[in-house]
């Protein structure tokens, strides 16, 4: 069909979006955020997620990303501390009562099974199941995954 198209490009129109004073700012910093993480551009996707943090207090899932940016970017220790602070924040009923920032404890244990730290990964994984209300599927990818790795 003669469609062709360039990333450097398209990730160059994102940030002319994510500039922008528009509606589509916010959509285009977030879209921006997962592409940047696709090319390993972890420092300015980092700075995105950082930048968006302070606007929507309660989206937890802002702050788990930045997680995940930060372990894809080989810094474990700064991760953990991430997902233990968005644990922390959830059980002391920043988010939500629908939200399930349970995410951090799973994602936490997955960072330190994957350091070996099979004590910790258990008890990070065993927290998934101390929320009030948890999403009964995140529960049962926290119990296997350790049991089978360990």
């Amino acid at each position: 069909m003669g469609l062709s198209g360039s990333k450097d490009k398209g990730i160059q129109y994102l940030y002319e979006a994510a500039k922008s004073t528009g509606e589509t700012s916010v959509d285009s910093k977030i879209a921006l955020l997962l592409f940047l993480r696709r090319e390993h551009r972890y420092d300015e996707a980092l700075a995105l997620s950082r930048d968006l943090q302070p606007r929507y207090p309660k989206n937890f899932l802002l702050q788990l990303e930045e997680g995940n940016l930060l372990r894809a970017a080989g810094r474990q220790q700064q991760a953990a501390e991430v997902y233990r602070k968005v644990w922390q924040q959830g059980r002391e009923g920043k988010y939500p009562k629908s939200a399930h920032y349970e995410l951090s404890a799973l994602a936490l244990g997955d960072l330190l099974r994957s350091m070996k730290n099979y004590a910790g990964a258990a008890v990070a994984y065993d927290q998934v199941g101390e929320v009030e209300q948890p999403d009964p599927e995140l529960g049962q990818r926290a119990q296997p995954r350790f049991r089978r790795n360990v």
